[in-house]
């Protein structure tokens, strides 16, 4: 039961930044964002390219060590189960 609640649980979060992920005020921020970035005229292979592309790798980096991979809440309630 843990299991399927925690499925239910999931799924309901993923529905949730879908919806917010998809609505027209998150686009017009997206939006805002890219008008930022492209104003700043940064050119390949310059100083500030390369700055930027650290920052880039940064912010993936961070973004993969925040999201559950597929299947891991599933692998960690089958340990805690396993363990009781």
């Amino acid at each position: 039961r843990e299991s399927s609640n925690k499925g239910t649980s999931v799924q309901a979060l993923a529905s949730e930044f879908v919806t917010n992920w998809t609505n027209a005020d998150f686009h017009k921020f997206v939006q805002e964002l890219a008008d930022l970035v492209d104003g700043l005229n940064i050119t390949p292979d310059t100083e500030l390219w390369k700055k930027a592309v650290v920052i880039w790798n940064t912010v993936v980096s961070l973004e993969i060590g925040f999201w559950p991979r597929v299947g891991e809440e599933t692998l960690e309630t089958s340990k805690k189960g396993a363990s009781q």
